[in-house]
């Protein structure tokens, strides 16, 4: 992970466990921002499902910053100079978040409808 001081320059094999980590904070983020949707897009009421998805790329993203800012201010990590860089923020755990916290609902959403889960 070459946009992380922390993990710049070491092997995949030196940072799987590392990453394997900060891949569960990731899914229980998920999980997080799919249940403030869930709340938010109740209370609106009659929301469509596009708008859904774009609430909760919308969550993801601010949950990002907070995440960011939170580790940079403990110094849990920091960026190297191939992060790009955004009012003191790194973008790609922003569009991380944004990206794949409605894809993986999407992707749930769809498997559990084909699987005859959902009807």
């Amino acid at each position: 992970m070459p946009a992380f001081v922390e993990t710049a320059g070491r092997s995949w094999r030196e940072t799987a466990f590392t990453c394997a980590l900060f891949s569960l904070g990731d899914a229980s983020l998920t999980l997080i921002i799919y249940a403030v949707g869930v709340v938010v897009a109740r209370h609106v009421g009659n929301m469509k499902r596009a708008k859904f998805y774009l609430l909760l790329a919308a969550l993801g993203a601010v949950a990002a910053v907070v995440v960011e800012l939170v580790a940079k201010a403990f110094g849990s990590w920091s960026y190297s100079e191939r992060m790009p860089v955004l009012l003191g923020v790194g973008v790609v755990p922003i569009l991380q978040l944004a990206i794949l916290v409605p894809a993986a609902v999407w992707i749930a959403w769809t498997w559990s409808k084909t699987e005859g889960i959902r009807n």
